[in-house]
């Protein structure tokens, strides 16, 4: 694979958008109920105010990330992969990225507490539960 990650431009919303309502739907349908306009909302104010990179291989665009910097912690706010190509080292290796450039002392995220898959895969990844919230586990990894 010829990974790469671009500054996401205006052009890239709608992949993210779509990607974002597919992937996330179903978690969010069986905590609060989906709302079309509130979803919309929250997705506008996210790519305000996130660091937005789209995932390529080669030519093809393959997922996304969106981060923010706080004080002491990056935190990645979201982090879809295209389902083909899930399970094929590339969370791990993003994330061994982020690890490597970050200026915090830690890389911070949440959860859904029914997204088992995503929460095994932090876990194996070095993240360890740091609160349990009503609907998301809170994870953290140390990397300074």
């Amino acid at each position: 694979m010829n990974l790469t990650l671009a500054i996401a431009t205006e052009k890239d919303k709608e992949f993210f958008w779509k990607h974002y309502r597919e992937s996330m739907r179903r978690h969010i349908e069986q905590i609060w109920g989906w709302d079309e306009q509130w979803q919309s909302s929250d997705f506008e104010t996210r790519w305000a105010d996130c660091k937005n990179r789209i995932i390529r291989d080669g030519n093809t665009d393959i997922g996304y990330i969106q981060t923010v910097d706080l004080a002491e912690e990056h935190y990645i706010m979201m982090l879809i992969i295209l389902p083909e190509f899930r399970s094929k080292g590339i969370g791990r290796r993003l994330l061994d990225e982020i690890r490597s450039s970050t200026q915090t002392k830690c890389i911070g995220l949440r959860v859904f507490r029914t997204n088992f898959k995503a929460l095994r895969f932090y876990q194996s990844q070095g993240f360890r539960n740091v609160t349990n919230e009503d609907n998301f586990y809170y994870l953290k990894q140390d990397v300074l």
